[in-house]
This record gives C-alpha cells, sequence and structure tokens, in this order.
C-alpha cells in the first residue's frame, strides 16, 4: 500500500543488457516536498536508473507507480506528461 503523500515508488527494479546487470533490484519512495540524491560510482546503474523512471529503458524486472498507480509501458512522452523530466550528461549537447 502507498500511501498519498507518495509521489514515485521504484520496486525492485533490475535492468540487464544481455550478461551485464547494469542496476539490480533497486527500490525507493519519493514523498512530496521530498529531495531525494541518488549516488554511485562510475558505472554503478545511476543513469539507467532514471532512464527507467524517465521511460527512456524498460526495466528488465520489477515496477514503477505514480501517486498509487502502477505503470505500464511507458515512453519519455508519457513520463513528461505525468511531470517526470530528465537532463540527460552528455557533454555532445554543446560546445
Amino acid at each position: 500500500m502507498i500511501d498519498e503523500n507518495t509521489l514515485l515508488k521504484a520496486e525492485n527494479l533490475s535492468m540487464h543488457f544481455g550478461g551485464n546487470h547494469a542496476v539490480d533490484d533497486v527500490s525507493f519512495e519519493l514523498q512530496k516536498s521530498e529531495v531525494l540524491g541518488i549516488l554511485g560510482d562510475n558505472g554503478a546503474g545511476k543513469s539507467t536508473l532514471i532512464k527507467m523512471i524517465a521511460g527512456v529503458h524498460t526495466p528488465t524486472h520489477g515496477s514503477i507507480f505514480w501517486k498509487g498507480e502502477k505503470l505500464g509501458s511507458q515512453t519519455p512522452q508519457s513520463m513528461r506528461e505525468l511531470g517526470i523530466e530528465t537532463i540527460y550528461q552528455d557533454l555532445a549537447l554543446a560546445d
């Protein structure tokens, strides 16, 4: 059960690219008025986790909930419509 203050919930998210387990069984809840930081070494899976939440990658396993509703196959556009946006770290975007 997700409480009414929970905006985003990730439940047992995993992402595998072949034999590489980029994200393995990550769960968290983001409450209203809360700031959540995701920290880790290079290659720890932070960007892949964010891309799953943003609809870029479909998780190999696990679920994403928005305001208590389980999301299915989300796209970047459908996540933008919910108010979830990502600023990508890409040095090629500007000089």
